[in-house]
């Protein structure tokens, strides 16, 4: 993707991204965490928790033409300048400084955050996510729509949103399983992609820790201006370690069945 500013179709981060990098985190309590943004409407208020990061100065447009680094999206930088609220539908002849608040055609109700590439290296849509649920856990459910809003002449280098995860905010790590493919996220054509699994994040993740997640949009060839797509519909539930209590009473209950089965056999 190249040659165009990166397009945010989003509500505006307050008034410039600093102030959106200092919202906080979103909550993700015993019933889950939901976000379709529709509470964006026409101002510049964006849900509390997000935030928008871009390659880092230097960083060729390019680098990302075959997969989406794990270093690169780490030295992203947050966005330094204010995304502007966009009232009418996004179109193929849409440009500015860094983006737009636009929403579904048809439907000035419903909202989404979204990127649309250009000259800069990449863009990521970040959510940090504060553990609420009283417990620990390792896994993530995830659910969430891409919508492509412009088809354009040839196919994405890497199509739709890679999704990078993190625990410290610092190293990350790509969630192979949630990459859309080509097939998912066709050039010549506009809809919505549903995207859905669970999320193994390798470690336990205790009570009033975060977890930082990233959609991020390459800037590759071969294609301009870019394809725009958005992010929306997302909704993410936790799956509890469990107790080692638990895994007692598992254990106990495998052995009874084994024992069981056993019994029957011998008689």
């Amino acid at each position: 993707m190249n040659t165009v500013l990166k397009t945010l179709i989003a509500a505006s981060l307050a008034a410039a991204f600093g102030m959106a990098n200092a919202a906080g985190s979103a909550s993700l309590t015993t019933g889950g965490y939901a976000e379709n943004f529709d509470s964006m409407g026409t101002t510049s208020a964006t849900p509390n928790g997000w935030s928008v990061f871009v390659g880092a100065s230097g960083t060729d447009k390019y680098t990302w033409e075959t997969a989406i680094s794990a270093d690169g999206v780490a030295n992203m930088v947050a966005a330094g300048s204010a995304l502007s609220v966009r009232t009418s539908n996004f179109s193929s002849t849409t440009t500015g400084n860094n983006g737009f608040n636009a929403f579904l055609p048809g439907n000035t109700a419903d909202r989404l955050l979204a990127t649309s590439p250009t000259s800069i290296a990449g863009t990521a849509l970040q959510l940090t996510l504060q553990n609420d649920t009283g417990s620990s856990f390792s896994q993530l459910a995830l659910s969430y729509d891409i919508y492509r809003f412009r088809t354009v002449s040839s196919a994405e280098v890497l199509p739709g949103y890679g999704l990078f995860y993190s625990l410290d905010g610092a190293s990350w790590t790509n969630a192979a399983a949630f990459n859309p493919t080509a097939a998912q996220m066709p050039y010549n054509s506009t809809g919505a992609t549903t995207m859905s699994g669970t999320l193994d994040l390798g470690a336990s993740v205790a009570g009033g820790s975060t977890v930082y997640l990233r959609w991020s949009d390459d800037n590759g060839t071969p294609t301009s201006p870019d394809q725009a797509i958005g992010l929306n519909n997302l909704s993410i539930s936790a799956m509890p370690v469990p107790e080692p209590e638990s895994y007692a009473m598992l254990l106990a209950g495998l052995g009874l069945i084994g024992f069981a089965a056993r019994r029957r056999k011998a008689a």
